[in-house]
């Protein structure tokens, strides 16, 4: 509530364009199954994670945010090349 509504409609626009890039990279059909599998193992993590940090603060330590955030960058990076 400190952000306000800009805030909110960051927050949103943030998890809406994880979201669509782990979607998009999952959808999308490569020669290797590798990357497609990848994305959606990354996208069922994405929304485990966004699960627990609803009722844990997950994300405000560093056993949970280092990988969380590697891991969707890396996912995100992945599916734009």
């Amino acid at each position: 509530m400190r952000l306000g509504l800009m805030g909110l409609v960051l927050w949103i626009a943030l998890h809406g364009l994880i979201v669509s890039r782990l979607l998009a990279g999952a959808r999308r059909e490569r020669r290797w199954a590798l990357p497609t599998r990848f994305h959606t193992w990354l996208l069922a993590f994405y929304v485990l994670a966004m699960v627990m940090t609803t009722v844990q603060p997950w994300l405000e330590f560093s056993y949970g945010a280092v990988p969380f955030y590697v891991l969707v960058g890396y996912g995100i990076g992945l599916s734009r090349s």
